[in-house]
């Protein structure tokens, strides 16, 4: 390539012709490549930035008055680029953790309202499997809140009677929620008794 001066290198790229962006890859090609590697930590990508900054460079041919008009023109072009590819991936990497987190609060959401479906179904039937004296205490007990001598009093029993059934009631419950594989519903049982 012949040598040229600043000015007519400038004039080169105004007229449109392709030896100005030639001399502008030969001059800060390797600038622009180490800017990109520093800023995305990737070689592959940086070429491609440094590539597409030049594609940029010969399509726009705004009228540029000096050598350095080019120059900031590639670095400005470049910078954008990653800048927004990085605010898009980063968007991205948000709203796939976003999706990520309502998939599992829905998960969980139908794990808890499953297991809370089942515990009530073991209770229910574990309830009626209770003799009848038993489940009437039980359901005084924790249904109605009653204390051991307001049960007592409305049974007509000794208080001491209330409290062995609600042990052997507490007993047989206790069995019933460690049978179940389901840990929520093994606390649930432990909770509820």
């Amino acid at each position: 390539m012949i040598s040229k001066t600043k000015t007519q290198i400038v004039g080169g790229y105004n007229r449109k012709e392709d030896d100005s962006i030639v001399w502008a890859y030969d001059k800060y090609h390797h600038m622009l490549l180490n800017m990109a590697i520093k800023l995305t930590n990737n070689s592959a990508n940086s070429i491609d930035y440094v590539a597409e900054g030049y594609l940029k460079l010969m399509e726009n041919r705004k009228h540029l008055k000096n050598i350095n008009e080019i120059r900031s023109f590639l670095i400005n072009t470049i910078r954008n680029k990653i800048s927004n590819d990085l605010k898009h991936k980063e968007w991205e990497e948000m709203q796939s953790a976003e999706m990520k987190m309502e998939h599992e609060i829905i998960d969980e959401e139908f794990e808890t309202s499953h297991s809370m479906a089942v515990f009530e179904q073991l209770v229910a039937g574990s309830i009626e499997q209770l003799k009848p004296k038993h489940r009437e205490i039980f359901k005084m007990h924790y249904y109605d809140r009653l204390t051991n001598a307001e049960i007592a009093s409305k049974k007509n029993i000794p208080e001491q009677t209330v409290a062995n059934v609600k042990t052997i009631v507490h007993k047989k419950l206790s069995l019933q929620g460690e049978k179940s594989k389901n840990y929520l519903i093994r606390k649930l049982f432990n909770l509820f008794i």
